[in-house]
């Protein structure tokens, strides 16, 4: 009929059919639906070891953001009964190694041990009910994606960790001008524990930061009401590797004992969630911090989301400006601090290094974090590169300038924390590269350290142990 607006539906899950606005999404669900059925003949006549092929499935409701993501894992194993199967990563845990890498994937394939895995990330603005809706919106799909050896018939199991399918709440949503749309969301881990994520959008596989949530008990003043239980960040608990790592590079100051006892001057460039400062902060009350962020709503998310808020600001400074005016005005200003600490992402993209961002490693900028650096300090860089020259170019240059640079590979992750001592340092760290044998002086430092730790954390079964934290410590 003329003037009637047209109808323009396409069903991709299994009996669910979206409705669509304009014939230029028709004929772009067309052309995807196209490529899916060239994509589905090509794995079902051959496997692909070394390829992990990635499929989008949208839901009714949103033509923008995929209801499901299905990343096909092939092995070269040749498993007569263990054919094909189907592995549903928990709710609000896409993020994590083992299912948003390659190599984490590849890991879960092996010890699932099927010729071939589809790994489905579900998430976030969208709604899961249980493992058999999942299974009944997905299993005509999931079939298509079956090798050619499956014999009809076949049950195909779905795997998961755990019981359910995990959970997500969305806790905050908003924007920062640097950094732009993020979410806060609070999500359940394998032991059930709840941990609280910053994720910015621009990024959604990665978390920016995370910190573990406790319960803690307020007492009510009137002795009629009940006590109440609220969820609090847990400072004792450090999510990431490599934050332990840079805390325990605190035993490589020159004069250990001393300064920890009399007083410890720090500075951090890099806020994120606040959980090293907030740790630090908490465990060893005589360091003093500056803390340097170049976006306040960064800071404003810490404080209100990460527990931040709590750290007393007679220790505790926060600067909301660039790291690289405050190094430079601390240069110039003639003041010195026994630790510097570099745990900057970089909004840089193009890039291969994601941590610093680049201006933080050139030569003449280092020149002044030399300079700011106490003569028995210590410079922590946190330095993720993928790029092998641009790596062994940022090497060069805290060479160029600090007469003693070694470092630590964090285990199964691309960071490795760099130290860098003063050049007018008196006490040499004695190793070397093939030395596996911490010296005696750091060995005895990172057990006051973990001496401090211990007291502070009231006796937690899992309290942070940096005793072993710069084991395969070497110099570059």
């Amino acid at each position: 009929m003329p003037n009637m607006k047209q109808i323009l539906e396409v069903c991709q899950l299994e009996d669910q059919v979206s409705r669509l606005e304009s014939t230029d999404e028709m004929t772009t669900a067309v052309k995807e639906m196209q490529h899916y059925a060239m994509v589905r003949q090509q794995i079902n006549k051959r496997s692909h070891p070394d390829d992990q092929i990635v499929l989008h499935l949208y839901g009714p409701t949103s033509s923008t953001s995929p209801r499901y993501t299905l990343h096909v894992v092939d092995s070269d194993r040749n498993a007569r009964d263990n054919v094909f199967a189907i592995f549903i990563a928990p709710e609000g845990r896409e993020t994590e190694w083992l299912f948003s890498t390659n190599e984490g994937r590849k890991q879960l394939s092996e010890s699932a041990g099927f010729q071939r895995l589809v790994v489905v990330l579900l998430h976030r603005d969208h709604s899961y009910i249980d493992m058999e809706n999942i299974k009944a919106e997905l299993s005509g799909k999931v079939m298509e994606l079956a090798p050619a050896e499956l014999k009809n018939k076949t049950q195909v199991p779905f795997l998961s960790l755990g019981d359910g399918i995990g959970h997500r709440t969305i806790k905050h949503r908003g924007k920062s001008n640097t950094s732009g749309d993020y979410v806060i969301e609070d999500v359940e881990s394998d032991n059930k524990e709840l941990v609280r994520r910053l994720v910015f959008l621009s990024n959604p596989s990665l978390v920016q930061s995370e910190a573990r949530l406790k319960q803690e008990t307020s007492k009510k003043k009137s002795g009629k009401k009940k006590n109440v239980k609220r969820l609090v960040v847990d400072s004792s608990f450090l999510s990431c590797q490599h934050h332990s790592t840079i805390t325990a590079g605190m035993a490589l100051l020159g004069d250990f004992e001393k300064s920890l006892d009399s007083g410890l001057q720090m500075a951090i460039i890099g806020l994120g969630g606040g959980g090293l400062p907030l740790f630090i902060h908490d465990h060893f009350p005589k360091v003093s911090l500056d803390i340097v962020e170049i976006d306040d709503t960064v800071v404003s998310i810490a404080k209100e989301w990460f527990g931040f808020g709590s750290v007393t600001e007679e220790r505790v400074h926060v600067f909301v400006k660039d790291g690289q005016d405050y190094v430079k005005e601390l240069a110039a200003a003639g003041e010195t601090k026994d630790v510097i600490i570099f745990d900057i992402d970089s909004k840089d993209s193009s890039v291969g290094m994601s941590s610093p961002p680049k201006g933080f490693v050139e030569a003449e900028f280092l020149k002044d974090v030399e300079k700011t650096l106490h003569s028995e300090g210590v410079f922590i860089l946190n330095l993720v590169c993928r790029d092998k020259s641009l790596r062994e170019s940022v090497v060069q240059n805290l060479k160029s300038v600090f007469k003693s640079v070694l470092n630590v590979k964090i285990p199964d992750e691309v960071n490795e924390i760099v130290f860098c001592l003063s050049n007018s340092r008196q006490s040499a760290v004695e190793v070397t590269q093939d030395s596996e044998i911490l010296p005696e002086t750091v060995t005895g430092a990172l057990k006051k350290l973990q001496d401090s730790v211990d007291l502070k954390s009231n006796a937690a079964a899992d309290v942070v142990n940096l005793t072993w934290r710069l084991e395969g410590l070497h110099i570059l």
